[in-house]
């Protein structure tokens, strides 16, 4: 983008693709400040997919006057709903291909750094991740860190991003004002994220009032304008209003949130529980997430008798979500609630004043139990997925370094 006082102008814009020095020159018109340039064809391009994370790099620099230019990383790819041609089910598909969501939802935080993780945090986070067997982050319930995006491109972990609004009236989502700031946001998100390949799923309102008809035209907006940005991704939101959600026409991914086993209901009722809802899903014609679920435990109890909070109670719940996701095709996916331990409000439900429920404390060290049931979980599905722990490393930068301007001077080496 390239700004003036509202005046309307013509400028030369080189655009050179992964360090070529002949490039192309556009000569196009800025209108209110900005500069499109409409279509451009990437040389020697290759796909990007989990399997074969493969990316891109592309400067732009303005030439007629000016002296800036901006270095981009970015992946081509293709996500889409389709119907896994083995099952019959509708999957989520990269580049035409079913894949299966095996994750965590995750907050941003940690007890030493607050809601500000340094990259080596965010590293070990990745490593983790990779060694539970899972290849998904549902990253809630914001915008994350830049560069945890960046690690994600780079070793294809597929990510859902949301924006803020968290648990909202009926009242408060069917606000004109709030509707036009929540569409702000999402735009601005979309502006931060839009080229990175690893987030496939857009999302907004966690758990909003999505069970009244009135509700329902701001969770149109919201998902007509990611339509309109064009941001190759599928649409969600995580409900807990499930089968009473009115408002699942401007779904292209149903996700639920629910809690069976913990929020009423035993480690029995588990696998009919989300059973059950992945059928209703199937009948709408779309993929089905279990975008929550889970049982807290507080780190390092341990109890033969299995009661609540601890850690073996947990590890129960957990394998008997695992089991239930992995082994059935109508569901696309899961985000275990949640990665790790994290702060919250305190009261009788929230001992130490934590959520629990992460299969991580909230100093990244495994709830054991939990941790290996998961990791036998993932990896059954994903056979390769932890056969080896990938390894991020710093390099540094050097003169004329794409990559590393593109990344504000950071590089990691895979």
């Amino acid at each position: 983008h390239t700004h003036t006082h509202m005046q309307e102008f013509r400028i030369d814009l080189f655009s050179a693709f992964d360090g070529d020095t002949q490039g192309q020159v556009y000569s196009e018109v800025v209108m209110n400040g900005i500069a499109v340039i409409t279509e451009v064809t990437v040389p020697n391009h290759k796909l990007w997919s989990p399997q074969m994370p493969q990316l891109h790099l592309v400067q732009i620099s303005a030439i007629s006057g000016f002296n800036d230019s901006v270095v981009v990383r970015f992946g081509i790819r293709e996500v889409s709903s389709c119907k896994d041609s083995k099952t019959g089910s509708m999957a989520v598909c990269v580049n035409e291909q079913p894949i299966k969501l095996l994750g965590f939802s995750k907050h941003d935080m940690h007890p030493a750094f607050g809601i500000s993780l340094p990259d080596q945090q965010l590293i070990q986070d990745i490593q983790l991740l990779k060694q539970l067997g899972g290849n998904y982050y549902r990253l809630v319930h914001y915008p994350h860190n830049p560069h945890l995006l960046d690690m994600c491109d780079k070793l294809g972990i597929l990510l859902w991003q949301e924006t803020l609004g968290w648990g909202l009236s009926e009242s408060m989502i069917a606000n004109p004002t709030i509707r036009t700031q929540l569409l702000h946001d999402l735009g601005e998100m979309v502006n931060n994220t839009f080229n990175h390949p690893s987030v496939i799923i857009w999302a907004f309102l966690n758990e909003g009032a999505s069970d009244h008809t009135d509700s329902c035209e701001t969770y149109k907006a919201l998902s007509n304008r990611y339509k309109e940005l064009n941001v190759n991704g599928l649409v969600s939101w995580a409900s807990n209003r499930k089968t009473n959600d009115k408002c699942l026409e401007a779904a292209e991914v149903v996700s639920f949130n629910s809690y069976p086993g913990w929020y009423g209901g035993s480690v029995n009722d588990i696998p009919s529980t989300i059973l059950g809802e992945a059928e209703f899903v199937a009948q709408l014609g779309k993929p089905f997430i279990k975008s929550e679920i889970g049982a807290g435990a507080i780190p390092g109890w341990q109890d033969p008798m299995n009661g609540f909070w601890t850690e073996n109670y947990q590890s129960l719940v957990l394998g008997a979500v695992t089991k239930t996701v992995v082994s059935n095709s109508t569901i696309t996916g899961v985000s275990l609630w949640q990665f790790c331990d994290t702060r919250t409000k305190p009261g009788i439900e929230r001992p130490r004043a934590f959520n629990n429920k992460g299969i991580l404390d909230e100093h990244r060290r495994p709830k054991q139990t939990s941790f290996l049931i998961v990791q036998m979980a993932y990896t059954s599905f994903n056979h390769t997925a932890a056969s080896s722990v990938t390894q991020l490393t710093y390099r540094t930068p050097q003169n004329n370094d794409l990559e590393a301007e593109s990344r504000k001077t950071l590089v990691w080496t895979v």
